[in-house]
């Protein structure tokens, strides 16, 4: 039995050049790459206070001072 990814090289292959296309379009979503290399550069300044901020949270991250996605899930009683 064929993967799943074996099937639609499959299918991929078997398909028209319009019925690639509208694949293409289809599938489009799940580019994230492409995607977030479509967004505009933010070109905000931070100031003194935000990169303060910034810092002290990569601090903490480094020192393990975070919350796991399993602790959050708990918290809000989503496990």
């Amino acid at each position: 039995m064929a993967t799943d990814r074996q099937y639609l090289h499959e299918l991929i292959d078997k398909m028209s050049e319009a019925d690639l296309a509208r694949a293409k379009q289809s599938l489009a979503p799940f580019d994230l790459s492409a995607y977030l290399g479509s967004l505009p550069v933010d070109d905000e300044e931070y100031g003194p206070e935000t990169i303060a901020s910034l810092l002290e949270a990569q601090a903490q991250a480094d020192r393990g001072e975070v919350v796991s996605h399993e602790e959050i899930l708990k918290e809000f009683g989503l496990k």
